[in-house]
């Protein structure tokens, strides 16, 4: 029954399309098409004070489902199981990578950084690590008993921990095999800071000490779902699902500042009844899809648009508004930091 609501809530989060294969390399999409995908992928360099639209450089019909950018590197997932690269800050030419066993229409589901290159991970399908030098990844996931991969971490010693539907994994010899550490449920998200790793899971927040070898609960949450991120040496988890009930009534962004150990709410966001300051500062909004920190600022995506903020989430100025008709499909905000630059998608699906 808890994957089974598992299933569900992701499905809601990430609400995927199917759609045909593309080929292994594809052009540009032609500028008469953009109208048709506003506002999917755009960037700013400058604070958030303009963006740039990438939409005519991307493969013509891409549906993002996942984003990840690092140095001068962008990486799209979308939901066909392809994976597209790019050089120079996403604004050149998009390669699709190759994904060695992937199978067809399978979506890409998450994207993560690693000690050698990124990790990606596929709908119930494992996930895969770029060789380095190369656009081709292996399969990280041969001897893995749970193909069913939600969220990956390398942690600073090198152990990759993964979280899935039947709890969490860890292995030391680069996936050859694997250790079972958390067998109570489904786990879907993971953060790594200076040995100590945190986790999203069934039962609440988990968190680990020795790099993911044992597992404590520090914030019951039974069934509500996190995303876990680390924001100015510290961990953030942003509540993206579940029901809410009890003391946790309004939670929806909440920081560590001790290693995972305790919680706090964060202020401007949390909890929900009076988290604005300003109604022209933030969106008057219940739900948080992303939060990033580029340079001096902070970034929030909501259903309003993107805010930024300046004094480290005290106080929030909406700085991009989300610019849909009322007839569109349920649409969430996708943020990814890279230097200086921030890059924002807009995605099918949300809660």
């Amino acid at each position: 029954m808890r994957i089974t609501a598992f299933l569900l809530l992701s499905l809601a989060i990430f609400a995927f399309r199917i759609q045909k294969t593309a080929s292994p390399q594809v052009a540009a999409r032609p500028a008469h098409a953009e109208e048709q995908t506003k506002n999917t992928l755009f960037q700013s360099a400058d604070g958030g004070v303009t963006w740039q639209n990438l939409n005519s450089k991307l493969p013509e019909n891409t549906q993002v489902t996942a984003i990840f950018a690092q140095g001068d590197e962008v990486f799209l997932g979308a939901n066909n199981g392809s994976l597209y690269h790019s050089n120079g800050s996403g604004s050149g030419f998009w390669e699709r990578a190759v994904l060695e066993g992937v199978k067809t229409n399978y979506e890409v589901t998450g994207i993560f950084p690693g000690h050698s290159g990124p990790y990606v991970s596929v709908y119930r399908d494992g996930f895969y690590k770029r060789i380095p030098g190369t656009n081709h990844w292996q399969a990280m996931h041969m001897s893995l008993p749970d193909k069913a991969v939600h969220t990956v971490v390398e942690t600073s010693d090198g152990t990759l921990v993964v979280g899935c539907s039947t709890g969490i994994y860890t292995s030391t010899n680069d996936g050859q095999t694997w250790n079972h550490v958390y067998t109570d449920g489904w786990v879907s998200s993971l953060a790594s800071l200076n040995g100590t790793v945190v986790g999203s899971s069934s039962q609440g927040l988990l968190r680990s000490t020795d790099n993911g070898k044992h597992w404590e609960s520090v914030l019951t949450d039974q069934g509500s779902v996190y995303q876990l991120s680390v924001i100015q040496d510290h961990f953030a988890a942003i509540r993206v699902g579940g029901a809410w009930k009890g003391v946790n009534e309004g939670l929806r962004t909440s920081t560590s500042v001790d290693g995972g150990k305790t919680w706090q709410h964060m202020d401007g966001l949390a909890p929900a009844r009076n988290w604005l300051v300003k109604e022209t500062e933030l969106s008057p909004v219940q739900t948080i899809y992303d939060l990033v920190q580029a340079g001096q600022y902070l970034f929030c995506s909501h259903k309003g648009g993107i805010s930024r903020s300046a004094d480290g989430g005290k106080s929030w100025v909406l700085i991009r508004p989300m610019t849909l008709s009322t007839d569109s499909p349920p649409t969430r905000l996708e943020l990814s930091v890279s230097g200086q630059r921030v890059f924002a998608v807009t995605m099918f699906g949300g809660c």
